[in-house]
């Protein structure tokens, strides 16, 4: 895709300032409101990649975006197509995603909660409008500023669906990560990352907000452990493996672990939709139990980890989204 710096979109509306990260299907850049002087983030579609069902995608991630209005979900701003291009308009957020943090070290029992439960709480209010996410990971959880506090934000629609379209992924769909990263595999993988895609998709039942909370459970268990409770040579084998192999005990792999909070996370890991947490406020609830019984020390649900305050003194949001979107053309990862 040619470079659009300098470009001017949505009749003459934007400007585009600076690219920010490139994956298979779209790139973004950071582009100034020319009216009201304030930056935000453009995610364009590529030409190559902008066929008739790519563009109807495209359309349905910005009408599902538009329609949340959540402070741990990503505000969609706008939306502008031409005749060459199409572009959502979106908040430019300053913060590292969860899958940066993790990176950088073992995170405490207290940060990894305070996560789960804003994470909860942004798919209670998706599912509240209908939707579900399907690619919820560490690197769609991204830090933001709301009233001068850096929150985890809920990021990437491009695999989401409205609960009216049918709740079934088609056995020739070929995508592997969100439309964004690109990350394809070979015919009749189901969409999502292998890590995170619930039991019931891999096998092609019919599934819904359920899913959705299996992949928090996967997300909890790697934040506590550092390990996804699911491994394999390849993706097909990890998706076996979360159909047919009971996840590693948290307690094996991380100490100390509350007992509690380990049967929150392994009720959220069930392999049958029925058995796991039925929705993002059910198991938030249990895990506000846990963190109310004294047993973890979590801190308000509005307040970031400080040392995530610290990090972020003096950060560009143009250097993060960079870093961020830097290995989003890669293949996807096995492990």
């Amino acid at each position: 895709m040619r470079s659009l710096v300098g470009a001017t979109i949505g009749g003459g509306r934007y400007r585009v300032v600076s690219h920010l990260g490139s994956g298979g299907m779209a790139s973004v850049y950071r582009a100034t409101h020319m009216d009201l002087g304030h930056d935000v983030a453009m995610k364009f579609l590529h030409a190559r990649v902008s066929g008739h069902d790519d563009r109807a995608r495209f359309r349905r991630e910005a009408r599902l975006g538009a329609v949340l209005d959540h402070p741990n979900c990503i505000r969609t701003l706008d939306f502008s197509e031409a005749e060459d291009t199409m572009a959502i308009i979106m908040e430019l957020l300053e913060g590292p995603t969860v899958r940066g943090v993790m990176d950088r070290g073992p995170m405490p029992v207290s940060t990894a909660v305070t996560i789960a439960l804003h994470v909860l709480d942004a798919l209670a209010h998706v599912h509240r409008r209908g939707i579900l996410h399907r690619d919820v990971k560490p690197g769609n959880v991204m830090y933001g500023r709301r009233r001068d506090v850096l929150v985890p934000i809920l990021i990437d629609f491009g695999l989401a669906k409205s609960f009216e379209e049918d709740p079934l992924d088609p056995p020739n769909r070929v995508c592997l990560g969100s439309p964004v990263s690109g990350q394809i595999t070979a015919p009749g993988i189901c969409c999502g990352s292998p890590s995170y895609i619930a039991p019931e998709r891999i096998r092609r039942h019919r599934y819904g907000p359920a899913s959705d909370v299996y992949a928090v459970g996967v997300l909890l268990y790697e934040m506590l452990t550092g390990e996804r409770p699911f491994r394999g040579r390849s993706p097909r084998d990890i998706m076996v493996a979360a159909v047919r192999v009971p996840p590693r005990p948290l307690c094996a792999l991380a100490s100390p672990i509350s007992p509690r909070l380990e049967r929150v996370v392994l009720r959220a890991l069930e392999k049958e939709p029925d058995r796991r947490y039925r929705s993002a406020d059910e198991m938030a609830l249990d895990l506000s139990d846990v963190a109310g019984s004294g047993e973890i020390e979590v801190p308000p649900c509005d307040a970031a980890p400080e040392v995530l305050l610290d990090d972020m003194s003096g950060l560009l949001a143009d250097r993060v989204w960079q870093s961020i979107n830097s290995a989003a053309s890669g293949p996807a990862r096995a492990a």
